[in-house]
């Protein structure tokens, strides 16, 4: 029991720390523009707000690497699928984090819909918790979002993710986290686009975040962001070509390193 609770206690430590052990963020946009993934409306936002599938315009696919201070036992691996059937957008991923000691496992599905300027999803996460000589835990989280359009240029994003706040165990107080996200984005331009957002976890303080997204050429994107709990910088490029898009972002942390994200994501038409 004693290791049960040490081993859970020391990944929730590694997600303030670095952001892994949970599902997101994922994708090196959001990564890039300092996590503020809350508005967006890529193919990652299958993890990071499921309602922004509903802005996609295309059936895509994608895998995102993570790597995170030089240590092989925190690297993230996920995969992803968004595909539309009418107006109503279905989202599937897959994560693992972790190694064979401790590893820590999600599939998720989700829905999304746009009426009008509003869009609206649902999700569901299926999350297996595996430890060394423990028997492995499995819970379902539900997660809800939403986006809006005001105007042209501007948008509003809120996620709520684990709104069921699920225990790790029955006879264990440690609970799965319960985010909350809150944001903006504003495109000034046609070339930039900026973002705001704050993230609340139940049990921390409030973690401030901002990005800038420069597009200087067409299919060309760079990125750079900020956070505050903890103090974080980011920066990041992609590039789209015919149906392809390669991005990579990468994030420091004074006295703990460096982490590199990377992602190919492959558009149907």
């Amino acid at each position: 029991m004693r290791r049960l609770i040490l081993l859970v206690l020391c990944g929730f430590i590694s997600y303030k720390a670095a952001g892994t052990g949970y599902p997101f963020p994922a994708g090196s946009r959001s990564v890039g523009m300092g996590n503020t993934s809350v508005t967006g409306t890529d193919l990652w936002s299958v993890v990071n707000n499921i309602s922004g599938l509903a802005g996609l315009q295309a059936p895509a696919c994608g895998i995102y690497y993570a790597s995170y201070f030089g240590i092989k036992s925190l690297n993230k691996y996920n995969a992803a699928v968004a595909i539309p059937y009418r107006q109503l957008w279905t989202g599937i991923n897959i994560s693992r984090y972790g190694d064979e000691n401790y590893n820590e496992s999600f599939l998720g599905l989700g829905l999304a819909h746009k009426i009008r300027n509003v869009s609206l999803g649902l999700k569901a996460d299926l999350f297996q918790l595996q430890i060394t000589e423990e028997k492995n835990i499995h819970k379902v989280l539900i997660s809800f979002g939403g986006q809006a359009e005001l105007s042209k240029e501007l948008s509003f994003g809120a996620y709520i993710y684990n709104m069921s706040q699920a225990k790790v165990r029955k006879d264990l107080e440690e609970r799965l986290p319960t985010i909350m996200k809150l944001g903006i984005l504003w495109k000034p331009s046609s070339k930039i686009v900026l973002s705001a957002e704050t993230e609340k976890e139940i049990r921390y303080s409030i973690n401030w975040k901002a990005g800038l997204e420069y597009t200087p050429v067409k299919g060309f994107r760079i990125w750079t962001g900020i956070n505050t709990f903890p103090s974080r910088v980011f920066f990041g490029a992609g590039i789209r070509k015919y149906n392809f898009e390669i991005a990579y972002a990468a994030g420091t942390m004074s006295k703990a390193g460096s982490t590199h994200h990377l992602n190919l994501n492959y558009f149907f038409r």
